[in-house]
């Protein structure tokens, strides 16, 4: 055989090699054995798989990290922008919009956390009383529909950013003829009005550049939004008005102090948000995709409740009617109607076997159980507040999920008052001076007049008599001030104290003489003492100018009506007994018949 030196010289001389030379019988190799032919074959199929495992070892020596190491397979999807995501949002709109309008559970779980986040709404508590009554009077006019009220508005904001991922709130001045407290309401745009394809560069439309809809500033702060008039997808709205249809479907720039974007983006550079639901449209899907096949599978045993079938040995008779009109058992059979528990008459020879459908088995309720954990850890409510099932749980239990439910709902709603509150209370507030309705007083600090506290409803706990045991034991002993109770409440301290003053007054003018506001004589009022504690005892010595001396001990009013309340009882049980004490008389017996 020509050597690579010889097929070199033959390719630059372009003289053929000499061919092999014969060999001779003698030379002839043995044929091999089957056991080398087994063992050659099995070298060739184990060796390769050997090299790569000890590839994929080495490779995973080199890696820094396991989740890196290839034996692993995990995806690797690619590293995309925070503002790239955004691009998919049309698909999975229409998928998030329809899983929320199609699955009772999912929407009961974004309504429950819509409803302990919003509640009946906050109200404000500016510094100054004018305008807090200008503000408060406004609230129930904020929608520009007029549909919703003031907490049905922040609700229907809270559940569309929730199932859109985003929204924006447009701010839309009215004229003073519309009767309004203030000339001011609120516009609900959903997220197709924000185009997420409308990206130009710096001097294209202006001295800033435009991304997905957001012009934004040399500083990368927001400078106007370029909505779509009209809804993009809406073609109901565009019919009404084909003459100004195409100008419409053009974004128009609307500035930013006109505008509130309420959106909770999932990365820190990101501009838009997408759906908060996103996670859940597999897992929801699978699951009623089960839950549907469960179903079919069952009403196809129950249609049918039992087969035909003939004896052995048995050849059996025709159908009823099959000798007058052969052709009537085809007709029968053609408009037979399957219904539940359907049973034939029959004939000779035949007898029933009825149908045993196969049960769910018991792994159907764990698996769903899990999958509904899930979809509720994606609405962030608790699994029996997503599907009602309270089996197993105890007063303990809900505790620990109040409490983590309400660490949310404190999140959620400073989430609520930084995007979308304090910028409207601004609005609101430099609109009341516009129109000469409040002035600040002369000497306010700027910061003063903007500055607004929001009080939200209290969550709403079965057992209120130890919560108000609890806050007024922390106000007695000045771990918390009485206003911070009455805010842990959802109430208002300043509307309280006006509505117990004008209660007092009228308690006064009628006669009456409430323990809350008329004590009997001798009798502290609870809750009106020192630093909010008891009131003082009658034979406590004031010193100068009215300084009083050490406070009374605190006490608990239940506990004294609860002690008051036993003693009563124990007298009238020892009654009978002191009573025949010294005679014969039998005791009476109770009202089941049991003798003292």
């Amino acid at each position: 055989m020509a050597t690579s030196r010889q097929h070199r010289v033959a390719k630059a001389t372009g003289i053929a090699p000499p061919p092999p030379a014969p060999r001779a019988p003698s030379e002839a190799q043995p044929k091999p054995s089957i056991f080398k032919t087994a063992a050659r074959k099995l070298a060739r199929l184990v060796g390769p798989v050997a090299r790569s495992e000890f590839y994929w070892q080495s490779q995973a020596i080199n890696q820094p990290f396991e989740a890196l190491d290839p034996q692993q397979k995990l995806p690797r999807p690619p590293n995309v922008g925070p503002n790239q995501t955004i691009q998919s949002a049309p698909i999975f709109l229409g998928m998030a919009r329809k899983l929320y309008r199609d699955d009772a559970k999912v929407r009961k779980g974004l309504r429950s956390i819509a409803g302990k986040v919003v509640g009946k709404g906050p109200l404000p508590c500016p510094r100054f009383p004018e305008l807090q009554e200008i503000i408060r009077a406004w609230l129930p006019q904020a929608d520009a529909r007029g549909r919703d009220s003031w907490a049905g508005l922040l609700k229907r904001i809270y559940l569309t950013e929730r199932v859109d991922g985003e929204l924006v709130i447009r701010l839309r001045r009215r004229f003073m003829s519309d009767g309004l407290v203030l000339p001011l309401q609120l516009q609900l745009l959903e997220t197709d009005h924000l185009p997420v394809t409308w990206t130009w560069p710096i001097g294209a439309k202006g001295p800033n550049r435009i991304v997905q809809a957001i012009e934004l500033d040399a500083l990368d702060r927001p400078a106007a939004y370029w909505l779509y008039r009209i809804h993009p997808h809406d073609w109901v709205m565009q019919a009404t008005d084909p003459q100004n249809a195409s100008q419409a479907m053009i974004p128009e720039r609307i500035p930013a102090s006109e505008i509130l974007h309420f959106a909770n983006p999932l990365r820190a550079s990101s501009l838009r948000a997408d759906s908060t639901i996103i996670p859940m449209l597999v897992t929801a899907h699978n699951l009623n995709s089960w839950d549907q096949a469960e179903q079919a599978r069952k009403l196809v045993g129950a249609l049918f409740a039992g087969y035909i079938k003939r004896l052995p040995g048995e050849q059996g008779g025709n159908v009823i009617g099959e000798e007058e009109d052969p052709d009537a058992v085809d007709r029968a059979i053609k408009q037979l109607v399957l219904e539940p528990g359907i049973l034939a008459e029959l004939p000779a020879g035949m007898d029933i076997e009825w149908s045993n459908p196969p049960d769910t088995g018991q792994s159907f309720e764990p698996y769903t159980r899990w999958k509904h954990m899930y979809l509720a850890s994606c609405c962030d409510v608790s699994y029996e507040d997503f599907t009602g099932d309270w089996r197993g749980a105890n007063d303990r239990t809900w505790r620990a999920s109040e409490v983590q439910t309400r660490t949310f709902v404190d999140g959620e709603r400073d989430r609520i008052e930084r995007q979308v509150l304090q910028p409207l209370y601004r609005a609101l507030v430099k609109l009341a001076i516009e129109m000469g309705l409040w002035a600040p007083p002369p000497g306010t600090p700027p910061h003063h007049i903007f500055d607004c506290r929001w009080t939200w409803p209290g969550s709403k706990n079965p057992n209120e008599y130890q919560e108000w045991n609890a806050f007024a034991l922390a106000v007695q002993n000045g771990f918390m001030s009485r206003d911070e109770a009455i805010e842990a409440t959802g109430g208002d301290p300043v509307e309280v104290d006006r509505r117990n003053a004008e209660g007092l007054t009228r308690a006064k003018k009628f006669g009456l003489n409430y323990a809350t506001y008329l004590p009997p004589a001798g009798a502290p009022a609870a809750g009106m003492g020192h630093n909010g504690g008891p009131a003082l005892d009658d034979d406590e010595e004031t010193g100068p100018g009215g300084a009083t001396g050490q406070a009374a001990p605190a006490t608990n009013p239940f506990q004294t009506m609860i002690e008051q309340l036993v003693e009563k009882a124990l007298m009238d049980r020892l009654a009978p007994l002191v009573a025949n004490a010294g005679g014969d008389q039998q005791v009476p017996a109770d009202a089941d018949g049991a003798s003292e």
